[in-house]
């Protein structure tokens, strides 16, 4: 560490967008989420089904990371047997190869298809279904850590060397995180200090992305939430929750040993993928 030339000290939020986008470029995704199994045709029908009943017939949907298409061809194939019309369908995607990927695929389709990077504006000319399959937890997040002794909060950042090799550190938290920390984690904090929790240091991540997603789909009809995460804060455990994901494998990420976080993210950049437990409590709040 002393002989090392540190060039650039960046967020880990900022170096998980990079990680993600190599991971993308490097690997074909669709063989590596285990925590994202083949949509089935059950899950389209149990879908349509729950719309139906708030008789919703005819509206638009949108798919929040919508990967390879599965469970939009699954919704459109399945909607004609609940007498359902599907207007028009928006697939977000932040692959630029899975984009063109997915405009050929619904190119020569009945419905209508739009596929962005983008969330789209909703119009209130037909209810708009949100779909959120995975999504979440795919978002970059911050790693932010609570001191019961110091009374403190610190966030993970990554320095790089003039030669290229990673190192973890934690520091002041950025603006942003401060912020959506203050909002959606204050009762969380007295928590952390409270008899449930017996450790010095607590790990958690924040995620600020969910405020813009979620301020984003706000006006829609329906929004459906599938992710792996906390229904309240007391699940939670000290070391955090986020994972390493390699074909049929997973690893949890410890928090506590810098140096063997360092060896983990040397050697994983780009070529495991990286998610988290979501904190739906949070979404709630928002």
């Amino acid at each position: 560490m002393k002989d090392k030339i540190w060039v650039e000290k960046i967020s880990f939020r900022d170096f998980l967008a990079s990680w993600i986008n190599e991971f993308y470029n490097q690997q074909n995704p669709d063989e590596h989420f285990l925590t994202l199994p083949k949509i089935s045709d059950i899950m389209a029908v149990s879908i349509l089904a729950f719309i139906k009943s708030r008789n919703f017939s005819d509206f638009k949907f949108i798919e929040l990371g919508a990967g390879d298409g599965e469970l939009s061809e699954a919704l459109i194939k399945h909607s004609r047997k609940f007498s359902m019309k599907i207007s028009e369908a928006y697939l977000v995607e932040a692959s630029s190869s899975r984009i063109n990927r997915l405009k050929r695929k619904f190119h020569s389709y009945d419905v209508k298809f739009n596929v962005s990077g983008e969330i789209p504006f909703l119009k209130d000319d037909l209810p708009t279904i949100v779909i959120a399959n995975e999504f979440f937890d795919s978002l970059p997040f911050s790693v932010v850590f609570y001191s019961t002794k110091q009374r403190i909060l610190k966030e993970l950042f990554i320095l790089r060397s003039s030669d290229g090799e990673l190192f973890p550190l934690f520091d002041q938290l950025l603006p942003e995180t401060k912020d959506f920390v203050e909002k959606y984690y204050n009762e969380e904090i007295k928590l952390i200090e409270s008899v449930y929790y017996s450790d010095d240091i607590f790990f958690f991540e924040v995620c600020p992305a969910f405020e813009y997603v979620l301020n984003k789909v706000k006006n829609s009809s329906i929004l459906i939430l599938c992710d792996y995460g906390y229904r309240f804060f007391e699940e939670r455990r000290p070391q955090g929750s986020v994972n390493l994901h390699w074909k049929f494998s997973a690893e949890k990420i410890d928090f506590f040993d810098l140096r063997k976080l360092a060896e983990i993210i040397n050697s994983s950049f780009g070529k495991k993928d990286i998610s988290f437990f979501v904190d739906f409590f949070v979404l709630e709040k928002i």
